[in-house]
């Protein structure tokens, strides 16, 4: 196996944000959960401090004082700053929207929220929310504004004293610096004693729904995902007018839901093709079994006749909707639509059967819905592995080249073990091994067109993942930068949100994330830094303090050393409301007793 041999420093994060010395939210407890089902509830933007640690290639970034950091979308806005979206769990064991920006070297932006960072309680209450899609908004002459969307619960009243969690679409827009956007979904004070309310949306279609992904539409906003409003599962989409409003124009109520005759159906993925909304997923049947779906709308909403399977009732039409049934349990988990001009808005789709031995699936289609016969085998393309692996995400380089990332599950003599995932395969479909079948000879990915990195080895919580994918182009070659997390090894605080780039052969970039690139042919040297900034109140501006104290407090053993490394910053000067902490690879192992 190609793995990226990777030093761990999760020890150094987790205990940095340990358990002693945490600081409380700066906005205080969250209502009850009783009081949450029947109170007008403000929406609140939560500031935290934010922790990076940048290692060859890989950046683990944690949110402050929450304890579960999980990222599910990435992408680059206009001025080529990486912007990272998932969730974040607070010290009460709830997860709130969370949005991180990197400069395109991977090294933190503190210009954005609160030193890098902004997470979002949308569902103002004791609830769960989570950022499952991002995109950049433009705006004419400014910067991007950023949209997340996901789902959003609220409690409903089953019976009395009974309650239950019902899930809805929500969504998010922030300002280039970090701000919820007052412009989109403004609600006035209500009459008696209250505050206005903007920067979010939450809407219910009438059963469990949620956006798995989202797209930018002539200035509207649109979302994919699911909804059991008919008591099964099936497509839904939803657009949004600029002011964050449901768009009447689509479907005459800005919604839409398909079904394509199984059981249920699971919209993954959507994508613009031809000005028009391109819908992926798949959908199953009740002996289990599951099929690729694919659905495209016109721009108010109706199932496109030009597109999709011929209309058994109109040789003369499509039906809008494609089903292809190629393996017996068929995913799909991410799309994408071809720029290039030799395949322009054709449509490749991926995915892989969440089972130990069942095989990668790509399949592309011309841009009518039709599968096109000159990629891998009719139209699909299988990868077996004899391996568990999971696809989450799928991008397109410039030079058409297809890469897929998610996780690989599997075992070995020191246990289980789960690791990022990435392959790249050529515009036949064939693997980029730089073989003698290699239809681009002279480059190749990683090792027979596969790269697995295992970014953190940490003992019996080895668990990492992509859950995003972005081409970056840099200095004139075509990097891949994923998103996912990571598991620290610390029972208490599982999981950082994880980065990293790849250079085009698959190796991994060790000038990401750091100020200043190493020489050639040397590893960039870990660091932890821990940013506080505009905070909102004097014990959170001490934050970066306190992290490192509870570094170090949680230390087994203690030497003279290590107490000169502790002594040195503790007598480090606050400056401008904001402290500082940089800790080399020598720091932290002096303070981790490594």
């Amino acid at each position: 196996m190609f793995f990226s041999p990777l030093v761990s420093r999760a020890g150094a994060l987790c205990r940095a944000r340990g358990k002693g010395g945490r600081p409380g939210r700066a906005v205080g407890k969250r209502p009850s959960a009783r009081r949450a089902s029947f109170e007008r509830l403000e929406v609140r933007e939560v500031l935290s401090p934010v922790i990076t640690i940048p290692m060859d290639g890989v950046v683990l970034a944690s949110v402050g004082a929450t304890t579960n950091d999980m990222a599910e979308a990435i992408f680059l806005d206009s001025s080529g700053k990486i912007v990272v979206a998932g969730s974040a769990r607070s010290p009460y064991y709830w997860n709130d929207f969370a949005a991180l920006r990197f400069q395109a070297d991977g090294t933190l932006d503190t210009t954005f929220g609160n030193g890098g960072a902004v997470v979002t309680d949308v569902s103002g209450a004791a609830q769960n929310d989570y950022a499952l899609a991002a995109v950049a908004y433009p705006v004419p002459d400014q910067p991007d504004k950023i949209v997340l969307a996901g789902t959003a619960a609220r409690l409903v009243k089953l019976a009395r004293g009974q309650w239950g969690e019902a899930v809805d679409f929500a969504l998010a827009r922030y300002n280039a610096d970090g701000s919820l956007d007052n412009t989109f979904n403004y609600q006035p004070p209500p009459k008696k004693n209250g505050t206005a309310t903007f920067g979010t949306v939450k809407t219910d279609l009438g059963g469990g729904d949620k956006i798995e992904d989202a797209v930018i539409q002539d200035g509207k906003i649109v979302v994919g995902g699911t909804s059991s409003a008919s008591g099964a599962t099936h497509f839904a989409l939803a657009r949004y007018t600029a002011e964050g409003r449901l768009d009447t124009s689509f479907n005459t109520t800005g919604i839409v839901t398909t079904s394509f005759g199984g059981s249920n159906d699971w919209l993954k993925g959507v994508a613009l093709q031809e000005g028009k909304i391109l819908a992926a997923g798949y959908t199953s049947y009740p002996d289990g079994s599951t099929d690729i779906a694919l659905a495209r709308y016109d721009s108010g909403g109706t199932l496109d006749t030009t597109f999709g399977d011929p209309d058994p009732q109109n040789p003369l039409a499509r039906t809008g909707k494609v089903v292809t049934d190629h393996f017996q349990y068929d995913r799909v988990s991410g799309v994408a639509v071809y720029t290039s001009e030799d395949l322009k808005d054709y449509i490749v789709v991926a995915g892989a059967y969440a089972t130990e031995n069942a095989p990668l699936t790509l399949a592309r289609y011309r841009a009518n819905g039709s599968l096109d016969q000159n990629f891998g085998s009719s139209g699909v393309v299988d990868t077996d592995l004899n391996s568990e692996v999971w696809l989450n995400a799928v991008a397109l380089q410039p030079d058409d080249k297809i890469v897929v990332v998610g996780e690989e599950h599997f075992s070995d003599a020191e246990g289980p073990h789960q690791v990022v995932f990435l392959a790249r395969y050529n515009t036949d479909g064939s693997l980029d091994d730089g073989g003698p079948s290699d239809v681009t000879p002279g480059d190749s990915f990683g090792s027979g067109g596969i790269v697995r990195t295992d970014a953190v080895n940490a003992s019996q919580y080895d668990h990492e993942t992509a859950h995003s994918v972005l081409i970056q182009q840099s200095d004139g070659t075509s990097k891949i930068v994923i998103a996912g997390w990571a598991h620290t090894g610390d029972p208490y605080n599982p999981y950082d949100m994880l980065l990293a780039r790849y250079n085009p052969d698959g190796t991994l970039d060790a000038s990401f994330g750091v100020s200043e690139p190493p020489p050639p042919g040397a590893s960039a040297q870990s660091s932890a830094t821990l940013t506080d900034a505009a905070a909102s109140s004097a014990a959170e501006a001490d934050y970066a303090a306190l992290a490192a104290a509870a570094m170090y407090e949680q230390t087994a053993s203690r030497t003279s050393a290590a107490d000169q490394a502790f002594s040195d910053f503790s007598r480090t000067p606050r400056k401008n409301n904001r402290h500082d902490l940089t800790l080399d690879s020598t720091q932290i192992d002096l303070l981790l007793q490594r």
